[in-house]
């Protein structure tokens, strides 16, 4: 609102009076919060309410800035960061006993 009482309307469609707290967390570059520990916690929890079957990630990626240096490549540190610490979760979830295949 223009007066800051209140945000602004939401972007997503459908929850026009939803908010969303922001957090000291990094960012993609779509503005959306890097939490590996969310991919644990919801890891465990299908483990938890489905303890027979296994699991599989299909998709996990995101969209940071692609600058190309002057030699031709990318130094893709934020993105390959953001893998190496969701395997990292996924690892957790693992030695906690989660059956995750793939």
């Amino acid at each position: 609102s223009p007066n800051g009482s209140e945000p602004g309307p939401s972007p997503w469609v459908g929850v026009q009076h939803a908010s969303f707290p922001r957090r000291d967390a990094p960012r993609t570059d779509m503005d959306w919060e890097v939490r590996p520990d969310g991919l644990t916690t919801v890891l465990l929890r299908l483990h938890h309410d489905y303890p027979r079957l296994p699991l599989y990630i299909t998709e996990n990626g995101a969209a940071f800035r692609d600058d190309v240096n002057g030699g031709g490549s990318i130094d893709d540190v934020d993105r390959t960061g953001y893998i190496a610490s969701h395997l990292r979760a996924a690892h957790t979830a693992i030695k906690a006993g989660v059956d995750l295949r793939g």
